[in-house]
């Protein structure tokens, strides 16, 4: 049986999560904090929760408990799937706790409005993958984490390297000056269609380009937070920097057109003002597969490969009963609590009635 996580649970969640797999190699970097601390915040609603914790007991014979944590995107439908324990290679019979957990976070999920559930295993690790697929993932795209060690980060103020980045950055064809500066709320619709215009095709049918990018780990808060836009000589917006500052470390996100901006140069002004922001701490990313000239420039900035992640989505348990071409106007019944069974083909009532009836001559 799954359920959700309440106090009584504490004790087996603090004894489960030594021998658990993060599928959120963000949130793991940025904090390191006990997983029990984002089950009791969501279980007690504090501000900023917008987390799962589901506990499964005894899920199949022969098949250990468990626990799964979730963390939804924003406002948007869309969660990531953080947490599983026990790990696949931890305890025998865990493929089953992890096929369960997967399939009744679907059905939670789905009933809590959230319509796409991802989650990311490393390529080492082929059971992962593997059960993950079996539980009716579909990888849809892949990336590698990449770090640069807190003794490699450079340490200057935030306004020497947003001066060096301006002086610097030049666009590869017309050699027109770059300003980097601060992110306005006007800048939001510029950088969105950056964002859409640098997503990978296949991406497009399966998350928003938005919700990826503004995605922060529930421990690290909003206010963690630092952004820089970078602009061409007319004004024209043409890349990017998020910055996520966590106890540890610092988590970048780059966007920009290679053939519009030097991304080598916005690297270097994100690697100046994490050195600022976290003295001594290392300062990670993740570059898609489709990304080759960001991938390069990451290199060349001094980011190592840590590891190679396939990111999968699965489309959660959230069903639509009313039809579509039902009036607008009339309520839409809600989604029953109860798990999503396949209801068999049943015969009419004069079909089954006309085999019950014995034939002639008996």
């Amino acid at each position: 049986m799954t359920r959700t996580f309440n106090l009584w649970d504490v004790g087996r969640v603090i004894q489960q999560q030594a021998h658990g797999t993060s599928l959120d190699v963000a949130s793991t970097v940025l904090t390191r904090r006990p997983r029990v601390v984002p089950a009791i915040a969501g279980w007690l609603r504090w501000p900023g929760a917008d987390g799962w914790t589901l506990v499964s007991d005894r899920p199949a014979v022969g098949a250990p408990s468990g626990f799964l944590q979730a963390r939804r995107r924003g406002r948007s439908p869309e969660a990531d799937v953080t947490f599983i324990a026990p790990g696949l290679h931890a305890i025998s019979g865990a493929a089953h706790t992890w096929q369960r957990l997967l399939g009744d976070a679907s059905v939670a999920l789905g009933q809590a409005g959230v319509a796409r559930l991802f989650a990311a295993s490393s390529f080492d690790d082929a059971l992962a993958g593997q059960v993950l697929q079996q539980a009716g993932f579909a990888a849809f795209d892949a990336d590698t984490v990449c770090q640069v060690a807190a003794p490699l980060v450079p340490k200057a103020s935030v306004g020497t390297s947003m001066r060096v980045a301006s002086e610097d950055a030049t666009s590869a064809g017309d050699g027109r000056r770059q300003n980097v500066r601060l992110y306005a709320a006007a800048d939001r619709p510029a950088l969105h269609a950056l964002l859409v215009a640098g997503q990978p095709e296949a991406a497009r049918s399966h998350e928003s380009a938005w919700t990826r990018w503004t995605d922060v780990p529930a421990s690290a808060g909003r206010r963690h937070e630092r952004w820089r836009v970078v602009t061409d000589g007319g004004g024209r917006l043409i890349g990017a920097v998020r910055m996520v500052v966590g106890r540890n470390a610092v988590w970048l996100n780059v966007a920009g057109s290679p053939e519009a901006v030097d991304v080598g140069a916005v690297f270097a002004l994100a690697l100046a003002e994490a050195g600022r922001l976290r003295p001594g701490g290392a300062v990670w990313t993740a570059v898609g597969d489709r990304e080759p000239a960001i991938g390069a420039a990451a290199t060349a900035a001094g980011f190592v490969p840590v590891v190679r992640r396939q990111r999968c989505v699965r489309q959660t348990g959230l069903q639509r009963i009313a039809p579509s071409w039902r009036e607008t106007n009339r309520a839409v019944p809600q989604v029953s609590a109860r798990a999503i069974t396949h209801a068999q083909p049943r015969a009419s009532r004069a079909r089954e009635r006309a085999h019950s009836l014995p034939e002639e001559g008996t």
